[in-house]
Formats: C-alpha cells, structure tokens, sequence
C-alpha cells in the first residue's frame, strides 16, 4: 500500500477495537507510523472495548453518534484535499 502512495495521497484514518482477539492493536499503531513517516496524513481512532469483527456494528448499535461523528468529521475533513 505504502509503495504507491506519497503525501498527495488522501488522508487515512484508521479505527481499531482496543480488545481486538484477531489483529494486535500493535499493527494500527505500526501502520500509523509508516503512514506518517510517508508523509500522507492519518490518525488512529481506539475503540475501548471494541473486538474485530463487530467493531462498527457493535458501535452502530451501542453508540451511533460516536461512529458517525467520527467518520462524517473524517469525511468532511477531506473535502480541501
């Protein structure tokens, strides 16, 4: 991914359950990195409690607002880019 993408490239915003069982936390957090050091804008949002496969259902259901907030502020956010 990183191979072919440079500061140009559109801003990523990563999101990650913080009791993720299946892909270690480590591996956002790796990623963010080699994002940031490539120069393409990013951040990583944590979901606290959060597992893998019902990360955004789970936050649909428990709490939308957030999800929505979080992803239409990222969404809005790209709009200059």
């Amino acid at each position: 991914y990183l191979a072919q993408h440079s500061a140009d490239s559109p801003p990523v915003r990563l999101i990650h359950g913080s009791a993720d069982d299946t892909v270690p936390l480590s591996e956002s957090d790796e990623y963010l990195a080699a994002l940031q050091a490539a120069g393409i804008p990013s951040e990583l949002l944590v979901y606290e409690g959060a597992g893998h496969t019902g990360l955004l259902l789970d936050a649909m259901v428990e709490n939308p607002s957030r999800l929505v907030q979080d992803l239409s502020g990222f969404v809005n956010g790209c709009g200059g880019q």
